[in-house]
């Protein structure tokens, strides 16, 4: 499912890597709808062996903007997709977010001008996507510190595809079917986005990918991304035929 929406500001203004703000009012909201979803949600998830997975998503901030001085400003309307394969946090979210209602993110006031339920369905077992938010896929090395792997290393689909079926187990159990390929575009290119959630760098990646798979799979990753950090704003991808 995945929940479209307008909202209007005067002259916001957020810094550049503000996908940690946004998971933050997504949390508010939660929590001023429903404190036991919300608590729920940010402390325990939905588990796969000791990982923890929150089944949601979220895409870049759009709008009129320009950017200044390391910060993005947005002239008036704000928009903003988010998508759910979890409907208990999808309609407390929609509980939350009903016109008229205000949010904060980071120093502004914002007004919900609209929000609108959608539910695309995918019929078909083999989809080319366009990243909208980028793609994170690393491991944890043993002295603790983090290697990000690339699209051109094989690493970094091995990756993707065992994420996939982490999240699927954790939804629906590990013994229910899961099957999933994930190759680059022939052709394609690829743009690398080095940004920073809190404290944490993180390197992510723009691309086009051929996705194989059942439909039920390709539905349940549109609407909870791509590789990892999904709740942090990544992995958030697009039908496209080319």
């Amino acid at each position: 499912m995945q929940i479209h929406l307008r909202f209007k500001g005067e002259k916001v203004c957020l810094p550049m890597a503000y996908r940690q703000l946004v998971q933050g009012m997504l949390y508010r909201t939660l929590e001023r709808a429903d404190p036991s979803c919300s608590g729920k949600l940010h402390d325990e998830g939905n588990r796969f062996g000791t990982r923890q997975f929150k089944l949601f998503t979220f895409g870049p901030l759009t709008g009129a903007y320009a950017v200044s001085g390391g910060s993005i400003c947005f002239s008036e309307q704000v928009f903003l997709e988010i998508r759910s394969a979890d409907p208990v946090f999808v309609q407390t979210l929609l509980r939350g977010l009903t016109p008229g209602e205000t949010v904060t993110l980071g120093n502004n006031i914002l007004t919900v001008e609209e929000c609108r339920l959608e539910h695309k369905t995918i019929f078909q077992d083999k989809i080319r996507v366009q990243t909208a938010s980028p793609i994170v896929a690393y491991v944890t090395c043993p002295d603790r510190s983090t290697r990000f792997f690339s699209p051109g290393e094989e690493e970094f689909y091995s990756l993707l595809q065992t994420n996939a079926a982490r999240k699927w187990g954790s939804a629906y159990g590990q013994d229910t079917p899961f099957s999933l390929s994930v190759v680059p575009v022939e052709g394609g290119t690829f743009r690398k986005q080095v940004t920073k959630f809190k404290t944490t760098r993180i390197n992510a990646w723009f691309g086009s990918f051929t996705l194989t798979g059942e439909p039920s799979v390709l539905n349940f990753l549109y609407d909870t991304g791509l590789g990892a950090k999904n709740s942090q704003g990544f992995g958030m991808f697009r039908m496209t035929d080319r």
